[in-house]
């Protein structure tokens, strides 16, 4: 008996999850996500009428991920230490960074919502301690941290993400030392 149309859709997202980071969504073809998804190059357009509907499903899975992970870091009841915890989760992932660079960032040019996710959690948990410059402390830290991917990955050197972080959380720490 074959394998479930879900499982094939569900493949099919998932290969081009991975393609479009690896490729870009421009680099990447549906005949080699088809193939990285084990299913029939024809059988795409059964599932997604064009490139741009699996775009939209990949993006829709990357917002699921993300609000995923960010529900992970609300645990400490501390808005900045729900940041640490982001960042350590950012700094374990660094080797994936340095290899493939951010995945978030690959699709950006086609839609910032998972990095938009991203930088509305970041201005909330910065505006429950000051809500004056919240956004620019979120914009900051979002630019770092994808600076450091980004540098990472071109250097092929993942220190560069894990010393970037600790100057990230140095700085977060002056925001919570007494004045």
């Amino acid at each position: 008996m074959g394998r479930p149309a879900t499982a094939k859709k569900d493949r099919l997202i998932d290969a081009a999850m991975v393609r479009f980071h690896h490729d870009g969504v421009i680099g990447a073809s549906l005949a080699t996500v088809a193939r990285d998804a084990d299913v029939a190059p024809g059988n795409v357009y059964y599932y997604f009428q064009s490139k741009e509907a699996l775009t939209e499903a990949v993006i829709a899975r990357w917002c699921d991920r993300v609000i995923a992970l960010l529900a992970r870091h609300e645990e400490p009841r501390d808005p900045l230490d729900r940041v640490r915890s982001y960042l350590s989760g950012a700094c374990d992932r660094r080797f994936s960074y340095t290899d493939h660079g951010c995945p978030l960032a690959a699709i950006a040019s086609h839609n910032a919502r998972p990095l938009e996710l991203i930088r509305a959690w970041l201005t909330d948990q910065f505006a429950q301690v000051d809500p004056a410059p919240a956004q620019a402390r979120a914009d900051f830290c979002m630019a770092s941290l994808q600076g450091s991917f980004a540098l990472a990955h071109a250097a092929g050197d993942p220190a560069i993400i894990a010393r970037n972080i600790a100057q990230l959380r140095d700085w977060i720490d002056s925001l919570s030392a007494p004045i």
